[in-house]
C-alpha cells in the first residue's frame, strides 16, 4: 500500500525530470558524483553500493521542490523510464541487424562498460573534440556510427546514469547509434538492486528496461554494398562464433572481454586466437573499481573500425587513455581487422592483405572435448608464431592464415575436417593432433593427396618411412617409452613394472620402447592393463595393475581414461609408487588433477623447458604469447615451434607452395640450425627432430641423449 502511494503521488506531482540533454549537463553529474565510491562488502567479484545508492537516490520532498520552485535535476529514473518505451518501439526485436556499408565509412565502438558513467562521458567528450559529436549529442561527422557493445551493470554504481546517456544518445541518433545488449543484462541483480534503491519515481521500471534488452539485438553485421558475401561481426554475446550459418560467411569479430575469464594484459581492444581463421577481436572499456583494482584495468577505450574499398582491407584502432595520469587519448594499435597484423609493425600494403593474398594453412584437433587442453594450446602457439610471420612480411608477400577445426577427438571428425581442407583450402595440413584421429586419413596420406606437416603423435605407424607425404618434427611415443622406463630403473632403482596402455598407436608405440628398455638390462616380467582408445573403460587394467602391486607404473594412456584410472584404483595405492607418463599427459588439466590427489609424475617432453629455456625460440615463444594472457606451456611451445619452421619453409620455396615444393626443403636439411634448434631430415621415420627431456619436477628437466 506504501509502495502504490508513493508512485502515486510522484505520478500525480508529475515531478519534471529530465534525462542528459546535452554533453555538458553529463559531465556536471559526473563531476558532481564520486567516480570510486568504496565497496560495501566483501565479494570483490559482485560489489554492492547499497548506501551509497541510497543515499543519492530521489526522495519524495525533492520532488516537491523541484515542482514547486522548477528545479530541474540532471537525469532520474522517471526520465529514463518515460524515455525508453518509444525508443523500445523503434527496434525491431531481432537478435542480429545487418548494414550494408561504402569505403570510409567508420564505427566507433565502446565495449562493455559496467556501469562506468565517468569513462564513457570522458570518451563522448573525446568523440566531440575529433569532431564526431556536437554538445547537443548528435552525430555530426557523416558516415559515422556509433555502437555501444555489452553489459552495462556490474562494478559500478551508476548502472541506470550510463544507460541513460546511451539511450540519449540514441533518441537524437535513430539511424547512426546502436546499442547491443548482452544477455548478462537480462536477469542482472546489479539492475534490479539500482532501481529499487531510486526512489519513489521506480515503480514499473525494472520491466520498462527489461523490455528494452529483450528487443535491443545482440550483433550488429556489417557487409560490403557491392561485395556482400564476407561479413564483419560486432555482437554483445560471444557464442555468435558458434552460429555455424554466420561463422560460414564472417571473416572476422569483434565481441566483449570476459576479464572474469581473460588473463590477458587488455589495453581495451585485444587481438585473439582466430576462430576457424577468422579473426576474433574483444573490446572492453570499464575501468570500474572492480576492474581497475582486480583486473588492472585502467583505461577509457573506445575502438576505430575503417571501412576501406573492401572489407578485407578495412582496419581497427585503438584509442585509450590511462586513467591514473593526466595524458589524454593515443592511438594504442592499428591493425588490418580481418588478420590481425599490426600495421605499424612492418610497412605492409593493405592491398596485400585481400583475400586473394592468403596462403590458407588448415588443421583439424580437438578444441571442445577430453582433449580440448591439449588442441588449444597447440592452436595458441601456432597462431602466435604466424601472427609473427605474417607481421615480418607474411610468405612470399601473401599473409598466412591458420584455419583450425574442431574434430572432437574423433578419427571420423577429423577425416571430415581433412576432407574439407581438401577441397576449399589446400592440401598442406599442419599439426592435426591425435594419433587415430591423424591415421583415419592414412589412406590420402599414401595416395599423396595430403601432406601432413609436423603431426603432434608420436605413433610409430605415422613414422613408416613409405609415408612420404608426412613430416614429423617430435620424437616418437616408443623413444618417450624407451627413455622414461630407463631412466626409472638405472636412477629410482624401480624392478617391478606395470603399465596402462591405450590399445592403440598411442599407447601401443609407447609400449614397444618400454619393452625394449626393459629387455636390454634383462627384465622380463611386467604387468599390462589396456583399455579401448577414446574410452574410460579401465576397470580390466585396474584389476591387473592392482593385483601386481607394481613399483612404477606407466601411463601409455590419453588424460581421461587416466584420471578414471586413477579413481578408480585409488590414490592410497599410488602414494608410494612411481607414475611415468607420456607427453600428452603434460596438459594442464591433469597436472592439477595430480595436486589435487597429492600424486606426481615424471613426464616425457619433446621441447625444452618453455618457463626457462634460454633457446633463441623460447624468449621468441614468450614474447609472443604474452599478448594473449597465456602462461608457457609444452603444447602451446610445441605448437609455436610447428608455426616457426612452417613459414621459416615457405619462405625457402621460390615458385609454388605445395607438397613437393615443401618436401624438397624439408627432406634436404642437415644440421639446419634455427633458433637454437638443430635439424636434421632422418628418411627412416620421416623425423628432423629426436630430442626427449624428461620433467622429473617443475624446474628439473633431464636432456635425453642418443635416443
Amino acid at each position: 500500500m506504501k509502495r502504490f502511494f508513493t508512485f502515486f503521488f510522484c505520478l500525480f506531482l508529475q515531478c519534471p525530470l529530465w534525462g542528459f540533454d546535452t554533453l555538458s549537463q553529463a559531465v556536471q553529474y559526473a563531476r558532481s558524483m564520486p567516480e570510486f565510491p568504496a565497496i560495501e562488502n566483501e565479494n570483490v567479484l559482485q560489489p554492492t553500493f547499497a548506501r551509497f545508492q541510497k543515499e543519492h537516490a530521489q526522495s519524495i520532498s525533492s520532488c516537491i521542490l523541484e515542482k514547486i520552485f522548477s528545479k530541474r535535476p540532471l537525469w532520474s529514473i522517471r526520465q529514463l523510464c518515460s524515455v525508453i518505451p518509444s525508443l523500445t518501439t523503434s527496434l525491431q526485436g531481432v537478435s542480429s541487424l545487418s548494414i550494408e556499408v561504402t569505403p570510409s565509412e567508420q564505427f566507433l565502438v565502446v565495449g562493455p562498460l559496467h556501469g562506468s558513467f565517468h569513462s564513457l562521458v570522458r570518451i563522448l567528450q573525446e568523440y566531440k573534440k575529433k569532431g564526431y559529436l556536437d554538445e547537443e549529442l548528435r552525430v555530426v561527422q557523416l558516415h559515422t556510427f556509433l555502437v555501444f557493445d555489452g553489459a552495462l551493470f556490474g562494478g559500478s554504481p551508476y548502472g541506470l546514469e550510463t544507460l541513460m546517456l546511451i539511450v540519449s544518445v540514441m533518441k537524437k541518433n535513430s539511424k547512426t547509434v546502436f546499442y547491443l545488449n548482452s544477455p548478462a543484462n537480462l536477469g542482472q541483480v546489479d539492475l534490479k538492486n539500482e532501481i529499487l534503491r531510486r526512489g519513489c519515481s521506480s515503480a514499473g521500471c525494472l520491466e520498462v528496461i527489461t523490455e528494452f534488452f529483450k528487443k535491443s539485438p545482440t550483433t550488429l553485421i556489417i557487409k560490403e554494398k557491392k561485395s556482400p558475401s564476407e561479413e564483419l561481426v560486432i555482437s554483445a554475446d560471444s557464442e555468435v562464433m558458434t552460429n555455424k550459418q554466420q561463422t560460414s560467411r564472417s571473416a572476422a569479430f569483434v565481441i566483449p572481454e570476459d576479464r572474469l575469464t581473460s588473463y590477458a594484459v587488455h589495453p581495451g581492444c585485444l587481438l585473439h586466437i582466430p576462430y576457424e581463421g577468422r579473426a576474433v577481436w574483444s573490446v572492453f572499456s570499464a575501468p570500474n573499481l572492480l576492474y581497475r583494482d582486480y583486473f588492472h584495468f585502467y583505461y577509457d577505450a573506445y575502438t576505430l573500425i575503417t571501412i576501406a574499398a573492401s572489407l578485407p582491407e578495412s582496419t581497427i584502432a585503438l584509442f585509450n587513455r590511462d586513467i591514473r595520469t593526466p595524458k589524454g587519448f593515443e592511438m594504442g594499435l592499428q591493425a588490418s581487422i580481418f588478420t590481425g597484423i599490426n600495421l605499424s609493425a612492418k610497412d605492409f600494403s593493405l592491398k596485400k592483405i585481400a583475400r586473394e593474398s592468403i596462403i590458407a594453412l588448415p588443421s583439424t584437433m580437438d578444441l571442445s572435448s577430453a582433449h580440448k587442453y591439449i588442441g588449444l594450446e597447440i592452436e595458441a602457439g601456432l597462431a602466435a608464431a604466424l601472427k609473427r610471420a605474417n607481421e615480418e612480411g607474411g610468405v612470399q608477400g601473401k599473409i598466412v592464415n591458420l584455419v583450425v577445426k574442431d574434430d572432437y577427438y574423433s578419427p571420423e571428425r577429423s577425416r571430415f575436417n581433412i576432407e574439407n581442407a581438401l577441397k576449399s583450402l589446400g592440401p598442406i595440413i599442419i599439426s592435426p593432433v591425435g594419433s587415430e584421429p591423424v591415421a583415419a586419413s592414412l589412406d590420402l596420406i599414401k595416395e599423396k593427396k595430403i601432406y601432413i606437416l609436423f603431426s603432434n603423435s608420436g605413433s610409430l605407424k605415422l613414422r613408416d618411412p613409405l609415408l612420404t607425404n608426412i613430416i614429423n618434427f617430435r620424437a616418437s611415443y616408443k623413444s618417450e617409452g624407451k627413455a622414461l622406463v630407463t631412466y626409472a630403473y638405472k636412477k629410482l632403482i624401480s624392478r617391478r613394472f606395470a603399465f596402462f596402455i591405450q590399445n592403440d598407436g598411442h599407447g601401443l608405440s609407447a609400449f614397444e620402447g618400454a619393452k625394449e628398455a626393459l629387455k636390454e638390462v634383462g627384465v622380463k616380467e611386467w604387468t599390462e592393463g589396456y583399455y579401448p582408445h577414446n574410452s574410460i573403460d579401465v576397470e580390466t587394467a585396474v584389476a591387473a595393475i592392482k593385483k601386481a602391486n607394481p613399483d612404477v607404473i606407466g601411463f601409455f594412456s590419453v588424460a581421461p581414461a587416466t584420471v578414471e584410472f586413477i579413481r578408480q584404483i585409488g590414490e592410497a595405492f599410488l602414494v608410494n609408487k612411481k607414475l611415468l607418463a607420456l607427453s600428452p599427459l603434460g596438459d594442464k588439466a591433469f597436472r592439477r588433477f595430480l595436486d589435487d590427489h597429492g600424486l606426481s609424475a615424471i613426464f616425457a617432453q619433446v621441447v625444452p623447458n618453455p618457463r626457462t629455456s634460454m633457446l633463441e625460440i623460447a624468449k621468441d615463444y614468450r614474447r609472443d604469447i604474452a599478448p594473449y594472457g597465456l602462461l608457457p606451456d609444452t603444447y602451446s611451445f610445441e605448437g609455436y615451434i610447428y608455426g616457426s619452421l612452417a613459414a621459416d619453409f615457405f619462405r625457402k620455396i621460390k615458385g609454388p607452395i605445395n607438397p613437393q615444393s615443401l618436401a624438397h626443403v624439408i627432406e634436404n636439411l642437415k644440421n639446419y640450425p634455427f633458433k637454437g634448434l638443430t635439424l636434421t631430415y632422418d628418411p627412416s621415420n620421416r623425423q628432423i627432430a629426436n630430442n626427449l627431456w624428461l620433467e622429473v619436477s617443475n624446474d628439473t628437466w633431464i636432456e635425453q641423449k642418443n635416443l
